[in-house]
């Protein structure tokens, strides 16, 4: 085989670049032979790096559309609602709403936040890096739960796809068929998607970012490659949970009112024979601040030469480890302002409240919503009502808030009603 001036040119050119990179370390960590030597940082020593957590509210996401589903899917859930629909009209309307029946009890016992954890080192040299972390949070007298994504500067770990799935099945209580159908569900093979990205010099992720669990502990891990300095935020989001709330006598349980018809469509009062008023319940947590405990391991490059470059295969190192027992601090992720649920209660201008009889018995009327309550005080103060429907109002005697009395509709004697806000009882808490 006969080779042309260029092409035995381009062959020495390939030999002399292969030659040079088979010399080059670009795949060395160190210039040393040894790994070098992980050296304890002193315990209180003004270089540590430091660990700060805190959290801000999440979206807890929305229930599916029909549009979310696939093609049989949702042909499937139309069929069934048009068994219901009564007009064209009717069918458009619930063809846009979300699947499944809005639940309209609250649990003010869980919360959904995104975790906050920010990494930053101290004193360092700007080429010196943060190479390994693994963060332990501990909760106190809560859990995690429902963690569905982390994401950090590099990485992202997403299992959100799974609540969406999850959503979605509410479709089933319709049309059983309508499960094997959903939009996604081939996805959960992989319970997961983990999207990564590939560092040039070297074949390995540039971050691998995990989060697990340990009882109630959350373990972060976080190691990076080449010129990647992990310090920095990274976000988790996931649930607070309040342990055992049936049985936690933090916890009060209540009925609010989440429904009411008071007014026609020309905004005239209804008569309370033809006003109606529903009641869902609520399980609300006495406001408290909530406390993790946090404790950080990690590994930090320190150049001791090289640092002109920002190429690391030239660098003198030393590897510096978190003290042998590292410090556990606690942050608030919670204040006992966010906890709180705001709510109004009806009552006279003479402090006393309004109840209501139901299959419960008689309850105080209270909205979480203040417009809800002024849109009912316009109305039992226009109307003055002894009952809504079927169901008595009442109050509660001055002297003695546990005997009720009954309103006399229509008299001289019916008195003014107005609302106030409700105020909290904190309860004490702190990081043990």
């Amino acid at each position: 085989m006969k080779m042309t001036n260029a092409g035995l040119f381009s062959c020495a050119i390939m030999m002399v670049f292969l030659a040079g990179c088979g010399s080059t370390p670009l795949d060395k960590r160190w210039t040393n032979d040894k790994a070098p030597t992980l050296i304890p940082m002193p315990a209180n020593g003004e270089e540590v790096p430091t660990l700060w957590v805190s959290s801000v509210p999440s979206d807890p996401g929305s229930r599916p559309k029909p549009k979310d589903l696939a093609d049989h899917a949702a042909a499937s859930y139309f069929t069934q609602l048009g068994k219901f629909a009564k007009s064209s009209d009717e069918f458009s309307k619930l063809a846009g709403k979300s699947i499944g029946a809005a639940d309209s009890s609250v649990d003010n016992t869980s919360f959904d936040r995104t975790l906050v954890l920010t990494v930053s080192k101290n004193g360092w040299h700007p080429g010196d890096r943060l190479a390994r972390l693994r963060i332990k949070l501990s909760p106190i007298d809560f859990k995690f739960s429902n963690y569905t994504i982390a994401a950090s500067s590099y990485s992202t770990v997403n299992i959100d796809s799974l609540s969406i799935v999850r959503g979605a099945t509410a479709g089933a209580e319709v049309d059983p068929t309508v499960g094997g159908f959903l939009a996604g569900s081939s996805k959960l093979t992989a319970g997961y998607s983990n999207q990564t990205t590939n560092a040039a010099q070297v074949s390995a992720q540039i971050e691998q970012l995990t989060v697990s669990f340990d009882n109630d502990d959350l373990i972060l891990y976080r190691e990076s490659e080449q010129g990647i300095d992990l310090t920095g935020t990274t976000l988790i989001k996931l649930t607070f949970r309040l342990k055992s709330p049936d049985d936690d006598s933090s916890v009060d349980h209540l009925l609010y009112v989440s429904d009411m018809k008071l007014f026609s469509d020309d905004a005239e009062p209804l008569t309370p024979a033809k006003a109606s008023i529903s009641f869902s319940d609520a399980a609300l947590a006495r406001p408290r601040d909530l406390f993790v405990k946090g404790s950080m391991e990690y590994v930090l490059r320190h150049i001791e030469k090289g640092a002109d470059t920002y190429s690391e295969t030239d660098d003198e190192v030393t590897f510096y480890s978190n003290p042998a027992t590292p410090a556990s601090p606690c942050y608030k992720v919670l204040s006992h302002e966010e906890m709180a649920q705001p709510r109004w209660m009806i009552e006279t201008d003479q402090s006393a409240p309004l109840f209501i009889n139901t299959q419960y018995g008689a309850r105080q009327v209270i909205f979480f919503a203040y417009s809800d309550g002024t849109e009912f005080l316009n109305w039992i103060n226009r109307s003055h009502p002894s009952a809504i429907g079927k169901q008595a109002l009442q109050i509660a005697d001055r002297e003695n808030i546990s005997q009720l009395k009954s309103l006399e509709p229509k008299s001289s004697a019916y008195p003014k009603f107005i609302i106030h806000r409700i105020s909290d009882t904190q309860s004490t808490n702190s990081c043990k």
